[in-house]
């Protein structure tokens, strides 16, 4: 088999479901050094998959969208690229491979147009599994190499990030204090612990011995608005920080509380206690969207609840305790 092949791996979807499907590079470089790998992928992911060492480039899905269809034909042959993957099923981007003459296409055998636009089919049900996202990535891998069933727990192995340039924020009061960041929102992804909950925890931390700061994006503001005013002590970050800047605050972190969202797992990524608060429903859940990470931890308010069971909708994230997470954020055991 051919070893020094080119691959462009494809997810344009957001930014933690990108983090999860990083370990790839890393896995496909252990088996074939001489390999290639490109990522296609949404703009503003950019600056995460360029910390990846085993990248070599990033190809633009927002400008490559933007173009007409012949013009998005060649940009793709300029890879000459040997495979391509579909990781997020998406009818165009498979169809447009295909059109672009790349040998082999790697698609979901349930997705009804990879029978017309990929030629290596893999039986897979992400909704049907009980593997975690970054394991059901790495099945897309099988008929490239043959050991992909890989525990979860090792796969942060494979991020392979470069630290990510300094950044001095002079909002931020420069201390020994122990750096917290709080991302309370979610952008509509899985559901939120609440308002109320990062309230009663702010309640419970040491403004003395912690430097707790809030982030989210700029439509987030009013909403969080509330936790300023019971907390002045606490620092605003909401929408100050590009994506670039964001990366470099949690890497300088002591830990993140969030619940399934980019931003935990960014912080799983770079090692710092992640702290991912958790439905028990499947399908945003904690086996499958858990951070990975040596320093990743879950919480969720039991170990069972029959509402998500079920698949239904349910609150009972919010129900998890704030002395709970105070405690992991002083570093006691829950």
């Amino acid at each position: 088999m051919k070893t020094d092949f080119t691959i462009i791996i494809s997810r344009t979807d957001a930014l933690g479901d990108m983090v999860l499907t990083l370990p790839m590079a890393a896995f496909l470089k252990e088996s074939f050094p001489r390999c290639k790998v490109y990522f296609l992928a949404r703009k503003y992911t950019q600056p995460l998959i360029s910390l990846c060492r085993h990248i070599e480039g990033f190809i633009d899905y927002d400008v490559l969208n933007g173009l007409p269809e012949a013009e998005q034909i060649a940009c793709l042959q300029q890879y000459q690229a040997d495979i391509f993957v579909n990781v997020l099923p998406k009818r165009s981007l498979a169809s447009l491979a295909k059109k672009a003459g790349i040998p082999q296409r790697i698609g979901t055998f349930n997705r009804w147009y990879h029978w017309l636009s990929c030629n290596q089919l893999i039986r897979l049900s992400r909704s049907r599994s009980d593997l975690h996202e970054a394991q059901l990535n790495f099945q897309l891998l099988r008929t490239l190499i043959k050991k992909v069933d890989l525990p979860a727990e090792i796969i942060p192995q494979y991020y392979a990030v470069t630290p990510p340039p300094f950044f001095d924020f002079g909002f931020i009061p420069k201390s020994d204090k122990s750096l917290i960041i709080l991302h309370p929102k979610s952008s509509g992804n899985g559901k939120e612990w609440g308002i109320e909950n990062y309230n009663a925890l702010l309640g419970l931390l040491n403004p003395d011995t912690h430097q707790v700061v809030i982030c989210g994006l700029p439509g987030e503001a009013e909403h969080i608005a509330p936790i300023f005013k019971n907390h002045p002590w606490v620092v605003d970050a909401i929408g100050r920080l590009s994506l670039t800047e964001y990366v470099s605050l949690i890497s300088r972190a002591d830990a993140l509380v969030a619940s399934g969202t980019g931003p935990l797992h960014i912080a799983a990524m770079m090692g710092i206690k992640a702290i991912g608060l958790f439905p028990l429903r499947k399908d945003i859940g904690p086996g499958r969207w858990r951070p990975l990470g040596k320093q990743a931890v879950v919480l969720v308010a039991a170990e069972t609840c029959g509402p998500c069971s079920a698949g239904n909708s349910c609150e009972c994230i919010s129900e998890i305790k704030p002395q709970r997470v105070a405690n992991l954020l002083n570093y006691e055991y829950v």
